[in-house]
């Protein structure tokens, strides 16, 4: 925006600001008022928005709604949202002056490619009219369903674009411009992220199966309403499942449950337990000291 257009604008919403002050205005008029001082205000305080086709997409409805300027404001206030939080998921990876300066292109490209499919979805719904706006002498149902179908494929393929591309156009464009060495930088803190994350995972699945075979009297809680009553082994003496029962005496049909199936990585952890300390257990008389 040009400073003469930040001028121009900052006129308008004064204007604008003493009409709605003076109650000088009411009714429709007003509440056109303040949607416009709104959007002034908007525009002067947010990034480098471009004007939106308000009064384009008004006419556009004016022949099948009883409302079209509140259609236009629904559809100029969903433009701006879309825009700021584009702009907000970009900015949050800008770290370098190209990036910013990919960010600042792209939310002019996002803007005038957003523009330029409401132009579309405009031209597309100014050619539907409906019965309770044109009469009925004057409304042709073929010519109507047929223009309102063209439309409702545009509005649906603008909806999706807003809804899957647009809100990641300038994310997109700002992480295409990282250099190789924030990328090796990111690469990294995901490796180290996500060893992280195994090795917490591999604590508590050990810590689980542990509960299991440390020696102890049997039968221990397994749940909130099962018990395990006994643990299994192979015969190359390592613990394969376990034996449960409901606490109340109900039976269950099947009451085994095989622990590889449960610890998907079992080698790794009866090996972790190993390197922490833990005998394991060889055989159920070695678990149940309860017997």
């Amino acid at each position: 925006m040009t400073p003469l257009e930040r001028i121009k604008l900052s006129n308008e919403l004064s204007r604008l600001a003493t009409s709605i002050k003076n109650n000088s205005i009411s009714g429709f008029e007003l509440v056109k008022a303040k949607s416009r001082a709104q959007e002034i205000s908007i525009l002067l305080n947010g990034p480098d928005y471009k004007l939106f086709p308000t009064e384009e997409v008004e006419k556009a409805f004016s022949h099948s709604s009883r409302n079209p300027f509140m259609i236009a404001v629904g559809m100029k206030n969903q433009y701006f949202d879309v825009i700021t939080k584009a702009i907000e998921k970009g900015q949050a990876e800008v770290k370098t002056a190209a990036q910013q300066e990919a960010l600042n292109k792209a939310s002019k490209e996002l803007q005038e490619l957003y523009i330029s499919k409401i132009n579309a979805l405009a031209s597309s719904r100014s050619g539907v009219a409906s019965s309770f706006i044109a009469g009925r002498n004057n409304f042709n149902s073929k010519q109507a369903n047929s223009r309102g179908n063209a439309y409702d494929k545009i509005a649906l393929d603008f909806d999706n674009w807003v809804e899957n591309i647009a809100i990641n156009h300038v994310w997109l464009a700002v992480r295409l411009a990282m250099t190789k060495d924030q990328r090796e930088e990111e690469e990294a803190e995901k490796k180290k992220q996500s060893d992280i994350k195994k090795i917490e995972k591999l604590e508590r699945d050990s810590a689980s199966l542990w509960r299991i075979l440390e020696p102890k009297p049997f039968p221990m809680d397994y749940s909130k309403d099962m018990l395990i009553t006994k643990v299994s082994f192979t015969k190359d003496k390592l613990p394969s499942s376990i034996t449960i029962a409901m606490k109340n005496g109900e039976y269950l049909t099947d009451n085994k449950i095989v622990l590889k199936k449960v610890f998907k990585n079992m080698p790794e952890l009866l090996a972790h337990l190993e390197e922490k300390g833990k005998k394991i257990p060889t055989s159920w008389s070695e678990i149940n000291t309860g017997t």
